[in-house]
């Protein structure tokens, strides 16, 4: 084995701890991006409407209001 084996171990090395340091933060970035989602669902959900009930007839068409 000659020196060009030590160049290739730390060349692997550093390729896994940027793919480590890749990982956490692409992690990070995605449970920031649901908490804002999250977020913004809840603060601008439409209030859900109260509807009256209808009266129907026999027919099941509305009756006069």
């Amino acid at each position: 084995m000659g020196w060009w084996w030590g160049l290739g171990v730390r060349s692997n090395e550093r390729a896994l701890a940027n793919a480590r340091d890749a990982a956490t933060t692409l992690s990070r970035l995605r449970v920031e991006r649901d908490e804002v989602e999250l977020y913004l669902r809840h603060r601008y959900a439409a209030p859900r409407a109260r509807v009256a009930p209808v009266a129907l007839d026999a027919a099941g068409a509305e009756g006069p209001r």
